[in-house]
């Protein structure tokens, strides 16, 4: 599995052509339903979607690089605990990309909050929205991997 993501990493620019679709139908939607006031919030969340998924971009191939279970030198330990070991280091290393991951988005909202507070026209649920727009691009675009394979 872990090569088959490898192997997919140079389709990363289509994922961002599918998030461009996604915001040109919503904005075409909430402009035909007219919601123009929703627009700039929904925007600017798309905006920091975008930036949200060019750290991903970078980060993706990093992590395929690195192995999936970190090798363990022998230390002395007996052998019963080096399973244990190996297991706490893998969740320390996942907890630790999880709060990685999260913390861009969690600035990124804050970032929209911000704004949202500033300039009253901006919608803050139309931006929370738009923010979300690469993780269903990302869903979407995992659904059409499955649907091809």
């Amino acid at each position: 599995m872990i090569n088959a993501i490898r192997d997919r990493i140079g389709e990363i620019p289509f994922l961002f052509l599918c998030m461009a679709a996604w915001v040109l139908f919503f904005s075409l939607v909430f402009a035909a339903a007219g919601f123009f006031s929703l627009l700039p919030g929904f925007w600017l969340g798309a905006i920091g979607s975008v930036f949200y998924g060019f750290l991903l971009f970078r980060r993706v191939p990093a992590m395929l690089s690195r192995p999936f279970l970190p090798t363990i030198t022998w230390t002395g330990v007996p052998a019963r605990d080096v399973p244990r070991q190996r297991f706490r280091k893998r969740l320390k290393q996942l907890l630790r990309g999880w709060a990685n991951t999260l913390q861009p988005i969690m600035a990124i909202a804050l970032v929209i909050l911000a704004f949202s507070r500033v300039f009253t026209n901006l919608s803050l649920p139309a931006a929370l929205f738009g923010l979300i727009s690469f993780q269903i691009s990302l869903f979407v675009y995992a659904i059409l991997i499955l649907i091809d394979s």
